[in-house]
């Protein structure tokens, strides 16, 4: 499967992923005061069982946009394989902007990793029904992860 970056995530994807990676702190908060679109318990393979959720936020001018973006969120899978490639690739975005992780960074990978397994779906989704993520990000796609 390689490197995510060969499979459309932009440069504005990854500067949010690594936003988040240096933002978060024993979990993330939620970024949104709305109520999650979608709640889902998922056993990470350090059996951690987090609670994750997504919220979808769309712009005032998202229309068919907001439904294709529902469909998919409702509809994407978490994969053992999709998860380990989202660890993987948090992590070499984080070595190359920061250095070695320590552990404690390497556990916020794991649970990043299922946020982003569902938010690249929702992009890959909306792109294929000609919303694509650039050059305007119509719907954005917010997650928060709690192991606690």
């Amino acid at each position: 499967m390689g490197r995510r970056e060969n499979r459309g995530m932009s440069t504005f994807g990854k500067a949010t992923t690594l936003a988040l990676l240096v933002a978060a702190a024993g979990g993330l908060a939620s970024c949104s005061s709305q109520p999650p679109d979608r709640v889902e318990e998922v056993t990470l393979a350090s059996g951690s069982v987090c609670t994750v959720e997504w919220t979808l936020e769309p712009r005032a001018n998202a229309g068919r946009a907001t439904e294709v973006a529902q469909q998919a969120l409702a509809g994407a899978t978490i994969k053992e394989q999709d998860l380990r490639n989202w660890e993987a690739t948090l992590r070499e975005e984080y070595v190359a902007e920061f250095g070695d992780p320590d552990s404690a960074k390497e556990a916020e990978f794991e649970r990043l990793a299922p946020v982003e397994v569902v938010r690249e779906q929702v992009r890959e989704a909306l792109a294929a029904h000609g919303f694509p993520d650039s050059p305007e990000r119509l719907v954005d796609v917010r997650g928060s992860t709690d192991c606690g």
